[in-house]
């Protein structure tokens, strides 16, 4: 996994608080590649909030803290 223990952190923790504490987190994409260079964070998020204009909400608070 090409990133470091810090982003990890702040990563979880801000999924935790903008989707909930029972959010599920995936890492895919050339992250998970230890052979490659560079990229983007691709992230998979699990939840079990259905309401589309909360999840729409908590995608952008999510996008606006990692920023």
């Amino acid at each position: 996994m090409r990133i470091s223990d810090q982003q990890r952190l702040v990563i979880v923790d801000a999924v935790k608080e903008t989707f909930g504490p029972d959010a599920k987190i995936w890492l895919f994409g050339s992250r998970v590649d230890e052979t490659k260079r560079g990229g983007d964070i691709d992230l998979l998020i699990k939840t079990d909030q259905v309401d589309v204009e909360k999840l729409k909400c908590a995608e952008i608070a999510l996008l606006a803290r990692l920023n």
